[in-house]
């Protein structure tokens, strides 16, 4: 095992990844965990619900916290499309969306799916707009090592219409999936029908891709996306965490800011 932290080394330093000398020597000399902690936000939401607006607010001042003070919080906005047919449709809902909150509805035996929902880290769910938990269960997952590490590099090519993240996944069994979503800051939106009629309602961190990959092969690889039309690439980000597709637990994250030029 005294080998481990050289290889890891070796894969990083393979994909431009940086790692630092006294990382190493700390996991070669026994220290219980070199994995910083994270929390991972999840919020299933829609422009159709009356309570929704109040939950991505709360999301964004998690978004805020995360950026300006630094902290691994990785926030992350899915639309779902079940509110779709009672009056408003939203845009950004994506029946994927709605099937990943069924997953997790299984996973975490939740009698039914309903908006706004909140995870944290794929293992604590409560409604959208219960602040005091929310803020509770973040500074759960922050208080302790995360199970695992995400390194990303970004590359942007054809003339800025594609992002490339090349990673690398330490200490994530080989069941594990690796998921980086490309999310988007600063979304405004006016709503004309619904419960929401005649509000302009504003989203961050509101995811606009989502890729799913295996790692069988290899701690090791790339994802590339193609941006969606009419994204300021200067309010755009990656979050790539790994997760236990079984269980839904997240082990480890991480984001970069989309680069502004090749």
């Amino acid at each position: 095992m005294k080998y481990l932290p050289r290889m890891i080394a070796a894969i990083l330093m393979t994909y431009g990844l940086a790692v630092t000398p006294q990382r190493v020597c700390a996991q070669e000399e026994g220290f219980e965990s070199q994995h910083p902690p994270i929390a991972v936000v999840e919020l299933f939401t829609s422009e159709g619900c009356a309570d929704c607006p109040e939950a991505d607010a709360l999301l964004a001042q998690f978004d805020m916290d995360g950026r300006v003070m630094r902290r691994r919080i990785y926030p992350l906005a899915f639309h779902v499309d079940y509110w779709n047919r009672l009056g408003w449709t939203d845009r950004y809902s994506k029946p994927e969306n709605t099937a990943r909150q069924m997953e997790y509805t299984q996973a975490l035996r939740v009698t039914r799916a309903y908006t706004p929902q909140m995870i944290v880290n794929g293992r604590a769910q409560f409604p959208g707009t219960d602040q005091e938990r929310a803020k509770k269960e973040i500074e759960l997952a922050l208080s302790k090592p995360a199970a695992a590490t995400v390194a990303m590099k970004l590359r942007m090519s054809n003339q800025g219409k594609t992002v490339t993240a090349s990673y690398v996944v330490t200490d994530a069994s080989t069941d594990a999936v690796l998921c980086v979503a490309l999310v988007q800051r600063g979304v405004v939106s006016k709503v004309e029908r619904g419960e929401n009629a005649g509000r302009i309602l504003k989203h961050e961190a509101m995811v606009r891709a989502f890729k799913t990959q295996s790692l069988l092969r290899g701690p090791a690889g790339r994802v590339t996306f193609h941006i969606p039309r009419g994204i300021d690439l200067s309010t755009a980000s990656l979050v790539a965490f790994v997760q236990n597709p079984a269980t839904m637990a997240i082990l480890g994250a991480t984001a970069e800011d989309l680069p502004k030029g090749e």
